[in-house]
Formats: C-alpha cells, structure tokens, sequence
C-alpha cells in the first residue's frame, strides 16, 4: 500500500486477528484501532475523552498485539517505557516468523513481510488514531481529529 494514492477511495481491510476482533466487538459503542504506528496519538486521544474504563484486547496474544496492548497500558498508567526496547521485540519476533516460514513461502512474500514489519515498527508515524463507531450492524473506521 506505500505509495499508494487512497485519497477520496474507500479502504476495506481484512486482517488474520483484528478485523475479526472488531466484528466480534458487540457490547461497545466505540473500538479504537491502533497499533505502534498510532500509539501515542490513542493515547493522547483517550485521555482526552477521559472515558470512565477503557478496555484494552490483544486480537492475536501470540506478539506484536500483546506487546502494543502491554505498551499502551503502561503509557496510560503513567509509566516511564522504554520504547526501543519494545519494539527491538517485536523485531524479534517477526524475525522468528521469517525463520519459520523460509522454504515454505516463496521468497517475494518473505520479502514483503519484512517490509510490512518495518512499517510496523515505525513508532508514532502517525499523529492520529482510527476510531470506529458502529453503523448499523457495520464498523465504520476514520482517523481521529489529530490530537495534540
């Protein structure tokens, strides 16, 4: 999707764990989706909202997910994170993956992986988080008004 123009197009994604997390997200009224790219930005945007519990979930508690749900907790709690250190993990993990698959998946696919986790761990790339409210029986996902 880098280089992409998507400006004025309508996105519809389907991820391994999190879309199906978000479909499966019934009693809510509001989801954030984020990840370490609008990591700071949801916390910022939380915080802003002050909401009375807010629930964190982990789609796939196997890595990356987890470790972004541990993150986010920590932020909000006020807590010091080392943020390299973090992601030096989840660069771990995701070389763990690549290990795994070699010589099972073809080459370009490995390739694009290890693209797609770079991106992955471009912590706060963004200065806004995707905020999904429900319409009708559908989620309907749009980036939040940058929050400073």
């Amino acid at each position: 999707m880098i280089g992409q123009d998507l400006h004025g197009r309508t996105l519809i994604q389907r991820t391994g764990a999190g879309t199906q997390g978000l479909v499966r997200s019934v009693r809510t009224e509001t989801v954030l989706a984020t990840s370490f790219v609008t990591a700071g930005a949801t916390v910022r945007y939380i915080q802003a909202q002050d909401p009375a519990e807010v629930t964190l979930v982990a789609t796939d508690q196997r890595g990356e997910d987890q470790l972004c749900v541990d993150y986010l907790y920590r932020l909000l709690a006020g807590e010091t994170v080392d943020a390299a250190a973090t992601l030096q993990q989840v660069r771990v993990l995701g070389e763990q993956v690549v290990a795994a698959w070699r010589g099972r998946v073809p080459e370009e696919q490995l390739d694009n992986f290890a693209a797609d986790l770079t991106c992955c761990l471009d912590l706060d790339r963004f200065t806004f988080t995707v905020v999904g409210k429900r319409q009708d029986s559908l989620w309907i996902l749009k980036p939040s008004i940058e929050v400073i």
